[in-house]
């Protein structure tokens, strides 16, 4: 079933050139994380190198689609360095049709141009995180989202992966017709330097944590479950490995929680009535796989040491 699933989403790329964020028509101006061979790599297992060779031409149209390659998609950021990073963007500015009086009765109160809120809602929706509190202004309200001038720690950790996955993909096919072993040595050096970037702008060193950044690169103050992505895609250095998980225990393993709900974990310690930021059981188990690799990978820095 796996397979197929993803046999599906490999097919809608071949059609669309990315993953559309449902299967309407009016979600064609937005995609869905790229997150085809992070699925694919639970059936590698069995089909061994095999799946990077099949799903090659679906993840490099995805990447491309990604880096703006096959269209004014904006999803690129330069940096403040010149690096290059990315956020959620969507090509439309009108409210969702799946959404219609929701989004504009947010843009009635909110202070900004409609336009402006109706593309930043739109580019949330693509994050998956709707409506997290890490996207709003002011952590607390939706008409404030500023969805779109923000770099996000997990999107840059998928990209990441899906580089380095591109990078396999080449040496395992090896045509040398289509210089594929330049391309995977291409892949691997925008890894690595996507890798730098990221643990240059979105590590915050007072709070011990990755979170996400604006575009002119300073730290944001939500402090989400996003943030485990750069442990788990191995992006963490080994000095940081220790404060990182005892900030994940500090944060997400405890009861609190904003007014007067106790219950669980969170997605962002800072609270909104929205979906995505509520206590929810699932969340605990993530704060415990993230806390338990986070030890893991802290005993073999010591072992090795």
């Amino acid at each position: 079933m796996i397979e197929n699933m993803i046999k599906n989403f490999a097919s809608l790329i071949d059609r669309y050139g990315f993953i559309p964020n449902g299967n309407r028509s009016y979600y064609l101006s937005r995609s869905q994380p790229p997150l085809l061979l992070a699925h694919g790599g639970i059936i590698s297992g069995g089909k061994g190198n095999e799946v990077y060779q099949e799903y090659l031409p679906a993840l490099q149209k995805e990447y491309n689609y990604w880096m703006d390659e096959t269209g004014p998609t904006k999803h690129t950021v330069k940096m403040p360095d010149g690096s290059v990073l990315n956020r959620y963007y969507d090509q439309l500015d009108t409210p969702r049709p799946e959404s219609y009086r929701q989004d504009v009765e947010t843009s009635e109160a909110s202070k900004e141009d409609p336009k402006v809120i109706f593309r930043n809602l739109r580019s949330a929706a693509e994050s998956g995180w709707d409506f997290s509190s890490r996207w709003f202004a002011d952590g607390q309200n939706i008409t404030t989202i500023k969805t779109t001038d923000l770099v996000p720690v997990d999107l840059n950790c998928l990209l990441y992966h899906l580089e380095v996955t591109l990078a396999r993909a080449f040496r395992v096919r090896g045509d040398a017709a289509k210089n594929d072993l330049a391309l995977a040595k291409e892949f691997d050096e925008r890894a690595e330097q996507r890798k730098n970037a990221i643990n240059q702008y979105c590590w915050s060193p007072d709070a011990n944590w990755y979170v996400d950044c604006d575009t002119k690169g300073e730290l944001g103050q939500e402090i989400t479950l996003a943030g485990v992505a750069p442990l788990f895609f191995e992006l963490v250095p080994n000095e940081r490995i220790e404060r990182y998980r005892q900030s994940s225990e500090r944060e997400f393993r405890s009861t609190r929680w904003c007014g007067d709900n106790p219950q669980g974990d969170k997605t962002a310690v800072g609270c909104s009535q929205r979906l995505g930021s509520a206590p929810v059981a699932h969340h605990k188990r993530a704060a415990e796989l993230c806390a338990g690799r986070a030890r893991q990978r802290y005993r073999r820095t010591l072992d090795s040491a």
